[in-house]
């Protein structure tokens, strides 16, 4: 066959793409058995292949189609379907109501919630997605946790103002576990959190974050007035600070550098991929200052083990910069 008959893929985004694998791998079991080796090949399950196979045997092969019964196409063809649909609707910039509903669907397969859910987190007089607001429902109401671990999650991270945050040391008391215990549920849980929140990068294209509060520059710091604008316009009085931060540097891209100042953390996020740029350059060096007129001022120590790292992967790449 030739390569022009192919379903070509017009998603670059490598997430995207993976969306869509995982909702065929979902799918597999409603596959007909004696069907799958000629659709799916085990060694690389992808959704492109999928539509692919079953273009090339049953869509282009009519012969072949009509020598199967009817209702064990059917389901196949559904899939083949709803594959395509997804394809389109993420392949395509268009900010239309339609291409919104093809991209829920598609996200209710992949986190626990309807799409019928999903959607009345749009605000349909101003056309926004309270992304946020939908992301931290599905956080602390819908998704469930064996033991202990919806305890680590509402105390440890701080994402939520109805849970006082706590130390690893303090949650192994509370729960009478060892504090390897918590650490390693907090990796999983974090694994889990961060999982979730890339999924919704399938509705990218409908968030207003990026113009509304400029999330396209290589530098950006969580201000108090951005964070009071989000929880006002979403109604998420329950979110912080760092909820913000976490969600924003997963969807846009982000590295997320948390600095401690006084007691509290500052939230900053330095576009993926600059290293050795000017703009990391003022960043690294503005801090510096900063943390060090606080030294001077406060006669403390207010640099944790992560800050006094990242200081000195900046001077690293100054150094660089300054060499080359």
């Amino acid at each position: 066959m030739c390569y022009s008959s192919h379903v070509q893929f017009n998603i670059l985004n490598k997430n995207l793409v993976n969306f869509l694998d995982e909702y065929l791998y979902k799918q597999i079991s409603t596959i007909p058995r004696h069907l799958r080796p000629v659709l799916i090949n085990k060694i690389d399950l992808t959704a492109q292949n999928y539509l692919n196979s079953f273009k090339k045997n049953y869509i282009e092969n009519p012969d072949k189609a009509l020598s199967i019964h009817p209702d064990e196409l059917k389901q196949p063809f559904i899939i083949y379907e709803t594959l395509l649909s997804y394809l389109n609707a993420m392949g395509s910039h268009s900010n239309s109501q339609s291409n919104f509903n093809t991209r829920c669907k598609l996200l209710s397969s992949l986190v626990p919630m309807k799409d019928e859910n999903i959607k009345e987190f749009l605000d349909e007089s101003t056309g926004n997605f309270h992304l946020l607001s939908c992301i931290y429902e599905i956080i602390f109401n819908k998704l469930s946790f064996p033991g202990n671990r919806r305890i680590i999650l509402n105390h440890y991270y701080g994402y939520s103002v109805k849970y006082e945050k706590l130390s690893q040391m303090e949650l192994a008391e509370k729960l009478n576990v060892s504090q390897s215990t918590i650490k390693y549920a907090a990796l999983v849980l974090e694994r889990k959190v961060n999982d979730i929140i890339t999924k919704f990068k399938v509705l990218v294209s409908h968030y207003s974050y990026n113009s509304k509060y400029l999330l396209n520059g290589e530098l950006i710091m969580i201000t108090p007035v951005m964070f009071n604008c989000i929880r006002r316009d979403e109604s998420a009085d329950d979110i912080t600070t760092c909820f913000v931060a976490r969600v924003f540097s997963i969807i846009y891209n982000y590295k997320l550098i948390a600095l401690g100042s006084d007691g509290k953390e500052v939230y900053w996020l330095i576009k993926q991929g600059t290293k050795n740029s000017k703009i990391n350059i003022l960043f690294y060096n503005r801090i510096k200052r900063k943390i060090e007129s606080s030294q001077r001022t406060m006669g403390n120590k207010i640099i944790s083990d992560n800050l006094s790292k990242l200081l000195e992967e900046g001077n690293d790449r100054i150094r660089e910069d300054t060499q080359g």
